[in-house]
């Protein structure tokens, strides 16, 4: 029996879905549901997302003041915001403007890098090798040859490709209102980015960076640049002979990273971070498969809420979905709560315009 190819094609955002809530992603990729309306972090993510492109491409100019309308337009066709939803996107897309323009002009001069690509799809088979009985893959197979298992494929979009201290890097665009870099140490997108561009290409990646932009609205400014000597207390112990601060009374402060616009932090990576990544997308992908198994078996136990994310950012589109009737009968909802969602077309081939954010 053949598998059907399009339903083992996954991206990065699909399987955090599913780690994150089980619920969340039955609903989106499995029953069918998106929301009637754009979630705004993400449209501003793909806004802002398209002025980089624009400027990485082809450098700085008006140009890339017509990436953020066109891609505004592309969102948001005439007419279709009401007036109050219009004036909020008005205020958001001075934002943008503002955010891209201070980029273009503090950070972008200042990159130690080369761009080299800008918005790179890439669509792989995670592993050279069947995951259950080793036999190597065959270029354009859909099942092993061997034992049929299922080939997993993994898309999405490049922001940046670059050559960086010798090497091919990737770089991702994150627009955020905080600016904690160490969060994103860890995470798997980046890392299959690099995967997928090597596979891709026969490229070697030898890191990633995480470029993120800041929402000039957040930024907090610092009111004074000094601090007391922490050593003769400017002034009630001032000395004039203390080596902290030559007498001053007062040292310059650290500077505060959370105070920055724009935060970029570089990883390196190998061929073991490849390795983790590929096991950990195929150990989520069946466990995907397994939940559709107790879905036919016994729909009750399937696809479990995770109610610590219904507001982790913000309010989840789909609460209304998880706590309406009788719990045993979840994945049968009333007519008239879904008809305020609209039908999730399948997107295999747009599918990474998802990761934009």
């Amino acid at each position: 029996m053949q598998s059907d190819p399009m339903s083992n094609i996954y991206n990065n955002t699909r399987l955090n879905t599913f780690d994150q809530c089980k619920r969340k992603y039955y609903w989106l990729y499995e029953y069918g549901l998106k929301p009637s309306y754009l979630d705004p972090k993400l449209a501003f993510g793909i806004i802002a997302h398209a002025g980089l492109a624009s400027l990485y491409h082809r450098g700085p100019g008006p140009w890339v003041a017509q990436a953020l309308q066109e891609e505004f337009k592309n969102l948001f066709p005439p007419g279709s915001l009401d007036p109050a939803e219009q004036a909020r996107w008005d205020e958001d897309m001075d934002l943008a403007q503002r955010l891209v323009d201070t980029y273009t002009l503090e950070t972008y001069p200042q990159d130690d890098f080369q761009a080299t690509q800008v918005e790179v799809p890439f669509k792989v088979s995670l592993g050279e090798i069947c995951y259950k009985c080793g036999t190597e893959y065959l270029e354009g197979e859909q099942q092993c040859s061997y034992c049929n298992s299922p080939i997993y494929y993994i898309m999405g979009r490049i922001d940046l490709v670059c050559n960086r201290d010798g090497g091919v890097k990737i770089l991702d665009h994150k627009t955020a209102s905080g600016g904690d870099t160490e969060k994103w140490a860890h995470v798997f997108q980046p890392v299959g980015y690099a995967y997928g561009y090597s596979k891709a290409t026969g490229v070697s990646v030898k890191g990633y960076g995480i470029n993120i932009l800041r929402k000039l609205k957040t930024f907090v400014k610092e009111r004074q640049h000094w601090k007391q000597c922490p050593d003769c207390r400017n002034g009630s112990k001032k000395r004039l002979n203390c080596q902290t601060c030559e007498g001053a009374g007062k040292v310059r402060k650290d500077e505060d990273p959370s105070s920055k616009p724009f935060l970029r932090v570089w990883h390196s990576i190998g061929p073991r971070d490849f390795d983790r990544f590929v096991r950990n997308r195929i150990r989520v992908i069946q466990d995907i498969e397994q939940e559709r198994r107790r879905f036919a078996a016994e729909p009750d136990a399937a696809w479990r809420m995770n109610d610590s994310e219904c507001f982790r950012f913000g309010k989840c589109p789909f609460i209304e979905l998880c706590w309406q009737g009788e719990s045993s009968e979840w994945y049968d909802p009333p007519s008239e709560i879904v008809n305020n969602f609209e039908p999730r077309e399948d997107d295999y081939v747009d599918l990474e315009r998802e990761e934009m954010r």
